[in-house]
């Protein structure tokens, strides 16, 4: 006898798939995020996305709108596309000074899964002006008779000379020269440029050239003031912020100590000086410091 064989099956619900995770991204950069760069600075960016789901697609927005997906040059694929790297750049300009640069990054995976946005950002500030270049301790002889007195001085050369060195040598010497100094009994301490000094003074009508400096007195300056002046953009907005209709003059007479003046020689060369210390007559000298609106090596 063959009995029955009843085969018994356990009904239940059919079970649910585990969740595959979203994505995530993280987000790093030659500088930190958050960061101060000065403007012209490039920035490189790497952007890392884990994306169990396969990553499809990385969305950018903000100051930067850009989407990248996984055929993008910019992506290297890993783990059969569960993980992706993207680099890129971000440039910055003058026109992004005192600005934010914000960019969001969201990642999608083929699910269409998105992952938390990530943030980075940058703020962009002006280059520093570089320091100026400062010449001190310019000591300028009254003229004597022999013409072998230090009267004469090159801004560009930061270099003293005598009428003996200008007319004792085939160089084209006085091309270089910017200021002169005498003392007279009207006049007293003056500076003054090669163009206007007086032949009745010292006559130097036999240099080859005789520049002309143009000066401004700036009475409202202070030594404070001027000891403060450091960098070329200090110099460039003290001379910017003379009135165009400013009276031009070439030379000063009546000198004191901590008179300023600002100035512009043949050679284009701008810059302040100072008077820092005076030996009041005819054998007396005068001594001049000047921060010009070249920067400094």
């Amino acid at each position: 006898v063959i009995g029955s064989v009843v085969f018994l099956y356990s009904c239940g619900e059919d079970e649910e798939p585990d969740p595959v995770a979203v994505p995530s991204v993280s987000v790093t950069g030659s500088v930190a995020s958050g960061s101060e760069v000065e403007a012209g600075t490039a920035v490189d960016i790497s952007v890392s996305i884990t994306a169990p789901g396969i990553f499809n697609t990385l969305n950018i927005t903000g100051s930067v709108t850009e989407s990248f997906n996984r055929n993008s040059t910019e992506a290297t694929i890993t783990n059969d596309g569960a993980t992706a790297t993207f680099e890129f750049t971000l440039e910055t300009s003058e026109d992004d000074i005192d600005s934010t640069i914000e960019i969001n990054m969201v990642a999608i995976d083929d699910l269409d899964q998105s992952s938390v946005m990530e943030t980075f950002t940058i703020s962009v500030i002006p280059v520093p002006s570089p320091d100026a270049i400062i010449q001190t301790a310019i000591i300028l002889a009254a003229p004597t008779a022999d013409g072998s007195s230090v009267s004469f001085y090159s801004v560009s050369e930061n270099t003293l000379y005598s009428h003996e060195d200008v007319v004792g040598t085939a160089d084209p010497v006085s091309a270089n020269i910017d200021l002169g100094y005498y003392y007279g009994s009207t006049d007293e301490a003056t500076i003054v440029s090669p163009s206007s000094y007086p032949s009745a003074v010292f006559d130097i009508s036999a240099w080859g050239t005789m520049n002309t400096t143009e000066m401004v007195q700036l009475v409202d300056m202070s030594t404070e003031e001027f000891d403060a002046l450091v960098s070329v953009a200090d110099v460039e907005a003290v001379i910017e912020a003379i009135p165009e209709d400013t009276d031009v003059f070439e030379g000063y007479s009546g000198l004191e100590e901590g008179m300023i003046i600002a100035f512009s020689t043949a050679g284009d060369i701008e810059g302040i000086m100072i008077v820092r210390a005076l030996e009041i007559g005819f054998s007396g000298s005068i001594e001049l410091e000047m921060i010009l609106s070249e920067a400094a090596e």
